[in-house]
C-alpha cells in the first residue's frame, strides 16, 4: 500500500492510498483509533497514468480525494472527523503529521 498518512501516532491516524488485491487496484481510506484499524471507504480503480492524492482539513473535518486524470478530484469517504489527530482524543502533545506512506506489510483490504 502506498499513499499519504495523517498521523498523530501509530495508534491514531488515517491512511489514504492505493493497494492491490489479486489483479485489482483499490483506493482505500483507513482509520486507526486506539490501535484498531478499520477501512471506512474503498473504491476499485483503474490506473492508466499518474494518480494524485489530496487531503483537505477544515477545522476538525478532513476530506480525502483522488484524481485519476490529474485534475478532477473525487472524494472518498465523505467528510471524516479529525478528532483522532487531536491531543484531546489521542493524548500527548506531538501535533499531527501529514506525509508519504508506504508498506509491503499491508493488512488493509477493500470492503
Amino acid at each position: 500500500m502506498a499513499g499519504i498518512v495523517c498521523m498523530q501516532s501509530e495508534r491514531f491516524n488515517y491512511v489514504f492510498g492505493i493497494t492491490k488485491k489479486g489483479k485489482d487496484t483499490y483506493i482505500i481510506l483507513e482509520r486507526t483509533e486506539k490501535g484498531e484499524s478499520k477501512v471506512i471507504a474503498s473504491a476499485k480503480i483503474e490506473i492508466k497514468k499518474n494518480i494524485r492524492l489530496q487531503v483537505k482539513a477544515t477545522g476538525d473535518s478532513y476530506q480525502f480525494s483522488y484524481a485519476l486524470n490529474g485534475v478532477d478530484f473525487e472524494n472518498l469517504g465523505g467528510s471524516v472527523s479529525g478528532d483522532i489527530l487531536s491531543t484531546n482524543v489521542a493524548g500527548g502533545f506531538t501535533g499531527a503529521l501529514v506525509g508519504l506512506y508506504a508498506t509491503s506489510a499491508n493488512d488493509a483490504y477493500a470492503e
